[in-house]
């Protein structure tokens, strides 16, 4: 009898998945290609960071077409990063963005060896669709979008302050829809997350810049071939702090995900009327009492 943790596998032959409509001859021949050479174990182990590359190199492609110059610039934005979470989200969580990323981690949800890796991906990804739009549509920086500053009509605190609380509110939402137990699967995340992104470039576009993700700063930035005048730091650090304080946030305000987490060797079990700590010894003691 397998574990509670393990996973039942249900074999099928070839002929049986082509009857249910699952493969045909082409896809088959494709699988048998990469069982027999033994790849999908290496497939499986870069698919998140192919996903997080891909996500973020459309994300920033349609920054860059588009930004500043569309009207519905920020319909395409939103558009293209909730296509892209749909898409990957079930390999790599589809964060796209080095602050929900670090968001994530605090969370505990990802490792920081798979943090690195992530962070890594959404650069190169920055980059490249900034490099494509600039390469292949505009083929001179003239063309690209603006450098994203903050506007000369507000001081720089104030668009740093801009760039937190959204960042903080993109992170939030990621973690309060596609991280808890309490919600579960859901359909939604997708949308939520990239309402958010919407809603944050129609209010603070003008002010700010409305980058909220380090990785397509740095893209952007790189396609320009130059930081002169340009404000990289305020695009990497309001980000990355509110990523982190909505980590923080998170564990505050969802204790309750937590409460069958226990710390050397005492359980907490919650009762109805009070909290019981079964020490290793078998004694029960009232969470009021405290641990000896």
């Amino acid at each position: 009898m397998p574990s509670a943790e393990s996973t039942l596998v249900t074999f099928i032959t070839a002929d049986e998945a082509m009857r249910r409509g699952d493969h045909n001859t082409i896809s088959l021949l494709l699988v048998k290609m990469v069982q027999r050479t033994n790849a999908t174990k290496g497939t499986q182990a870069i698919a998140p960071f192919f996903a997080e590359f891909f996500g973020t190199m459309m994300l920033t492609l349609v920054i860059a077409l588009t930004a500043g110059k569309e009207v519905l610039a920020p319909l395409a934005i939103g558009g293209i990063l909730m296509s892209m979470i749909f898409t990957y989200g079930h390999i790599s969580g589809a964060n796209y963005n080095p602050a929900v990323s670090l968001a994530v981690l605090v969370r505990g949800k990802i490792t920081s060896a798979v943090f690195g890796g992530y962070v890594l991906s959404q650069l190169l990804g920055g980059i490249c669709g900034a490099l494509f739009a600039k390469l292949i549509v505009f083929e001179d920086s003239s063309n690209l979008v603006d450098l994203p500053l903050p506007s000369p009509s507000i001081e720089v605190w104030k668009a740093f302050l801009l760039e937190l609380v959204f960042t903080y509110t993109l992170c939030t939402t990621v973690l309060n829809t596609a991280t808890t137990t309490s919600i579960g699967p859901n359909s939604f995340y997708g949308l939520a997350i990239s309402f958010v992104v919407m809603a944050g470039a129609v209010a603070s576009g003008g002010y700010s810049g409305a980058v909220f993700n380090p990785a397509v700063a740095i893209g952007l930035y790189t396609a320009h071939g130059t930081t002169d005048g340009g404000m990289l730091w305020l695009y990497w650090i309001a980000p990355m702090m509110g990523g982190i304080i909505s980590g923080i946030m998170f564990h505050i305000l969802n204790s309750s995900e937590n409460n069958n987490i226990t710390f050397g060797n005492d359980m907490v079990v919650k009762g109805e009327e009070k909290d019981l700590v079964i020490n290793v010894d078998g004694v029960e003691r009232s969470a009021d009492e405290g641990l000896v």
